[in-house]
């Protein structure tokens, strides 16, 4: 899976096995795979997709998803391989396209003659102790959050495409938009697993309208639960599917059109 929410890539341990992939217990932060259980276990993999050779790369070692099988659901690529390129998806077409990130700032998007550009925030570059030289990190990680309007409120959301809906933190949407369990309309969704491994309950309510910098979605059916997450609002595939993006992780922009634009009509 090709997954812009996650943090780093994941492989199942099934197939890490299979690969005979020495598998280490040097896990430097918290992260917990889809059936809620820590992820303890690294290893390295000598990678390729398509032409692009990444060289050895690092996964975490997470449990399959019980009845999943290992040739379509084998891991997920995460921001630690995403940051070194750049990525178009093409949902109409059903196609996802690396490129190098050698090449003019804001450059891209060669379906179209127009297309909205995001900017997502990325750390500045600062300087080691000891030295004035300021420098930005080659191993750094900006997940791509950007400004949004939700119901008349102003959001920050995370173009997330290892989410299959849209989602949005419940203590969030009853502080910004009086949005809560007790809400009319808001129906339960049964129970996720949030990002922390924990499995909650989960409620689904329809908003009016998503804008983003003039993307406007409409009857946006939206997931809440106590997710805890940095950016609060989850942008799944529900809606990115009517997109065409363009992710430039390095310039920290994502160049978006609608989903069919540039194609000749059937």
């Amino acid at each position: 899976m090709l997954d812009t929410g996650a943090y780093w890539s994941v492989l199942r341990r099934d197939l890490a096995q299979a690969q005979g992939l020495k598998m280490g217990t040097t896990l430097y932060f918290d992260l917990y795979d889809l059936t809620g259980d820590k992820l303890k276990n690294m290893t390295t993999a000598d990678v390729k997709l398509g032409a692009l050779g990444y060289g050895e790369t690092e996964f975490a070692v997470g449990n399959p998803i019980e009845g999943s099988s290992m040739d379509k659901d084998g891991g997920l690529i995460g921001h630690n391989m995403l940051a070194k390129i750049d990525l178009e998806i093409d949902n109409a077409g059903r196609t996802v396209t690396f490129f190098s990130q050698d090449h003019c700032k804001g450059a891209g998007v060669h379906w179209a003659d127009e297309a909205v550009t995001l900017n997502f925030k990325k750390k500045p570059a600062h300087a080691p102790l000891g030295t004035k030289l300021k420098k930005v990190d080659k191993n750094q990680i900006d997940m791509p959050i950007v400004a949004a309007d939700m119901d008349g409120e102003t959001v920050s959301i995370l173009f997330d495409t290892g989410a299959t809906y849209t989602s949005i933190d419940l203590a969030h949407a009853k502080r910004k938009c009086g949005i809560g369990t007790d809400t009319p309309g808001v129906v339960p969704f049964g129970k996720i697993y949030t990002a922390n491994g924990n499995a909650v309950d989960a409620y689904k309510y329809t908003f009016k309208s998503l804008t983003i910098s003039g993307i406007k979605f409409e009857n946006v059916p939206v997931v809440l639960g106590d997710m805890n997450d940095e950016s609060k609002v989850l942008l799944g595939m529900n809606e990115l599917k009517k997109l065409r993006l363009f992710f430039a992780f390095k310039d920290g922009m994502i160049h978006i059109t609608a989903a069919g634009a540039g194609r000749s009509p059937q």
